[in-house]
């Protein structure tokens, strides 16, 4: 598994690999994704957005510090 970055990129890769249906990244560039590969993307992606809106639940009056 190649490393990332940060969160915004790993997110930013596999959703593109889930729209192409192939690995863009590591060794098996080029090759179509497995139906496991595909649903452990897809979780990661959900547990993202599901962390997402906990933390805006909680935290409702925060604001960024750097501009991005």
């Amino acid at each position: 598994m190649a490393k990332f970055e940060t969160v915004q990129s790993r997110n930013s890769h596999y959703c593109e690999e889930l729209k192409t249906g192939r690995h863009l990244l590591g060794n098996k560039i080029g090759e179509n994704l497995t139906p496991s590969e595909a649903g452990f993307r897809m979780g990661v992606l959900k547990e993202q957005q599901r962390a997402r809106k906990r933390f805006k639940f909680k935290n409702p009056n925060y604001q960024r510090k750097t501009s991005n």
